[in-house]
């Protein structure tokens, strides 16, 4: 923030308990908020689909304000945006272009003012200038006599300082005192950008005033109205901080859509109710979740602090237990002590304390409401009131943890096979638990014999725990003799508990196989030549590897034809794995080479299998299927060079045959493979001229073909340079959609070019044998 900001003014003001009520704004249809999408590719930011233009009515002699923000640094901004306003004929105006370049002090802003004179459309630009695109834009047409812009978003139209995030100001949106659920349509709206909710509270607009007349629509009147009511808030409560006069505006205001506070009315309509009187109680509310007896706690007492906050005396007559529409009434829920003899006098600044307790015994589980009613003779405020609330819910006595077992093992002979679990039963109520039964049941929750789920370290029962105190027992899974795949059952402890006389733990066992071979990889594929195409033959390396406990014995590496019949595959040939049988250990490893080769078959696609075989119970023969393509020879490779008139980088350029295409590098080389024959070759790049040669391609070869260059000027890709590309070059009004050179800049040198190449309808490129 800066030093000057208005933010900064803002926390210096309430730091000195100034409320700041700040009017939210009336650019809800003149401000533009979004990301910045260049859809055109012209530099230009898109405030819809291809349409980099927002346009605008601004009236003669009535001078407007217009700023730019963006998603950048506040101290070092790199990210370079500028800003212009055109009028109808797409003349510049005015603008701004600040440097944003990444020194200290560079900010993400443009702004400028403009005296229009004369009264007519005009319309705005942003042009990304350098650096890297920001995620947000925001764009705020301020002051004069303008139309609403052509392109808007409500939303994000909070201006500074209303955007303030010190809860000591109230920003204030505008409703007509006609009709106070419906929102002005230009009062700015929220959330701001870091996501808070604004404006804070509206307040009453359209009345009648000596300089405006009959109707005096804007934030601008509805402030002033805050701005009284927060005056006779301090009135009545001078040692209230700026911070607490604002919260309390907040939280009198009446709520004005959902949910409550909105970015479209904040907290609600601001509105001077009955102020409090001369009490002040601490707390202002008490709410209370105990637990039903015998369970603790199930009572709680509070300290209430009762104050005379007025200018003179306080004499109270009474405190007393209140329903919840504060009749007095004997609530047996909550009892008060403590309390001083009747009438009590409390001088300015003092205070007396009486206790509030809360208790849970003889009521049913759910919500009490109530209030502790305290009545005075103070004429503004006779009586005031602490909101008290109590939760009374069951405490379970009976924890298992955890509450649910989950394994993942392996099936015998792989890995590990069995695991085991220790569970903890714990006594979480306010009475000694007993514990009666622990016992398997199967999914069905019926006691039962589950094989594969043993209980050990089982306590002697019955078992009584006193409250807080534990037991363990252990769980224990095996998969042997089991299938593979999900296993589940229960484990049920019965104890004495009332609310919960089973409680249960679900046992999941998962069994997998885990194969003693694995290969690697699990299918090769060549894509070849024939011959003489080059390469017409190739080598893939086959990796065995013992991922088992006990020693792998691979007994056979053999091709076979791809229905799986052992043959002599002419193509495939094995080679390089030691003589069979072969052992491998626990995590050894092996390879063998496999080499195709497309010598004397047809073009097309060839398969076969590599079956490896060993004493793996599980997967004794492991298939690698193998697939051939062999392809006819290439015809013939054209390469080349096409440069762009006026660049020093080429890259990017299409060059095709109609069929195929490729794109040069940076210095403009290119390379495409063609059929024989007469081929013709187009290259072409946006904003330049295409270019064609006829080629008599080769067969078996490479061909250089002449160097091309491209002109430069097609700006519409209509392949001419015309009257409508020199009329794109007025309408970005010499910003980067205007370089035609690539230096960054809109120059002379631009203007050259386009004027060189106008009428022409083709680049040159020669001949070709």
């Amino acid at each position: 923030m800066f030093s000057d900001s208005p933010l900064a003014a803002v926390n210096l003001a309430v730091a000195n308990g100034i409320v700041w009520v700040n009017a939210a704004g009336n650019e809800a249809k003149r401000t533009w908020t979004g990301p910045f999408v260049d859809d055109l590719d012209l530099g230009l930011m898109s405030f819809a689909p291809a349409d980099p233009f927002n346009g605008l009515t601004l009236v003669q002699g009535s001078p407007v304000v217009i700023q730019l923000r963006w998603n950048d640094s506040w101290s070092n901004a790199s990210r370079d945006l500028d800003l212009f306003l055109t009028d109808a004929a797409g003349e510049i105006v005015a603008g701004s272009a600040s440097d944003q370049s990444g020194q200290i002090g560079h900010i993400p802003l443009e702004l400028f003012q403009f005296v229009p004179t004369s009264t007519g459309v005009f319309f705005l630009a942003v042009e990304h200038y350098a650096g890297s695109i920001p995620s947000w834009v925001d764009l705020q047409v301020f002051g004069g006599v303008s139309s609403d812009l052509e392109y808007s978003t409500p939303s994000n139209s909070m201006a500074n300082p209303a955007e303030s995030a010190n809860p000591g100001l109230l920003a204030v949106g505008a409703v007509p005192h006609t009709s106070s659920t419906t929102i002005e349509s230009f009062s700015s709206r929220g959330p701001t950008r870091d996501g808070r909710v604004k404006p804070d509270v509206v307040g009453a607009d359209r009345g009648a005033t000596v300089s405006y007349g009959a109707e005096f629509p804007g934030t601008s009147q509805a402030s002033p109205h805050v701005a009284g009511v927060a005056a006779l808030v301090r009135q009545r409560f001078p040692t209230m901080s700026a911070i607490e006069v604002a919260n309390y505006i907040r939280g009198t205001a009446s709520p004005v859509g959902s949910p409550v506070p909105n970015n479209t009315f904040g907290h609600g309509l601001t509105v001077l109710e009955d102020l409090p009187g001369a009490i002040s109680l601490d707390p202002a509310a008490i709410e209370q979740t105990l637990l039903m007896p015998p369970s603790e706690p199930s009572s709680s007492s509070t300290a209430v602090v009762i104050s005379s906050v007025g200018e003179g005396a306080l004499n109270m007559t009474a405190i007393a237990e209140a329903d919840g529409n504060q009749n007095i009434t004997d609530l047996p829920w909550l009892s008060l002590s403590n309390l001083p003899g009747f009438p009590l006098t409390v001088a300015p600044g003092d205070e007396q304390t009486f206790t509030a307790t809360l208790d849970c015994a003889g009521q049913t589980e759910g919500v009490l409401d109530g209030h502790i009613r305290v009545t005075s003779d103070d004429p503004d405020q006779p009586f005031a009131w602490i909101e008290v609330g109590l939760n009374c819910v069951k405490a379970p006595a009976i924890q298992l943890d955890p509450v649910a077992v989950g394994h993942v093992l392996s099936l015998p002979p792989g890995g590990q096979s069995a695991s085991s679990t220790s569970v903890t039963i714990s006594s979480a109520g306010s009475a000694d638990l007993q514990v009666t039964g622990i016992v398997e049941a199967d999914v069905d929750l019926v006691e039962a014999d589950v094989a594969w789920l043993t209980l050990s370290g089982l306590p002697q029962l019955p078992l009584t725990l006193e409250p807080g105190n534990s037991a363990s027992f252990t769980i224990a899974v095996d998969c042997t003799d089991l299938d593979a795949g999900v296993h589940k059952a229960e484990v049920q402890v019965a104890s004495n508990d009332l609310d919960q006389p089973s409680a249960s733990m679900e046992v999941t066992l998962q069994c997998e196989n885990v194969p003693d071979v694995e290969v690697a990889p699990v299918a090769i594929s060549q894509v070849l030549q024939l011959p003489p195409g080059n390469p017409s033959s190739g080598d893939s390396t086959v990796t065995i590897t013992n991922v088992g406990i006990s020693d792998l014995e691979v007994t056979g590496a053999t091709g076979a034809m791809a229905d799986q019949i052992e043959a002599d595959v002419s193509w495939l040939t094995l080679s390089g794995l030691p003589s069979l049988p072969l052992i491998l250990a626990e995590g050894e490893s092996a390879s063998l080479t496999v080499s195709v080769a497309c010598a004397d078959l047809a073009s097309g696609t060839h398969e076969a299998l590599i079956q490896i075989a060993s004493n793996d119970p599980d997967e004794s023969l492991v298939e690698v299927p193998v697939v051939l393509v062999c392809n006819e020879p290439d015809d013939a490779v054209l390469t080349g060079t096409i440069l762009l008139e006026g660049r020093s980088s080429y890259g990017g350029v299409t060059v095709t045959d109609g069929t195929s295409s490729t794109v040069t590098t940076s210095t403009g080389e290119f390379s495409l493979s063609v059929p024989p024959g007469s081929v013709e070759l187009i290259a072409s790049a946006p904003r330049f001229l295409s270019a064609s040669i006829q080629v008599n391609a080769q067969s078996g070869g490479t061909q250089s073909i002449p160097v091309a260059t491209l002109l430069v000027g097609d700006l519409n890709q209509d392949q001419q340079v015309d009257l409508l590309d020199m009329l794109a070059v007025a309408r970005v009004l010499g910003g980067i959609g205007s370089d035609l050179t690539g230096d960054g800049r809109f120059d002379v040198r631009d203007l050259v070019i386009i004027a060189r190449n106008f009428g022409k309808t083709e680049s040159p490129w020669g001949t070709s044998d």
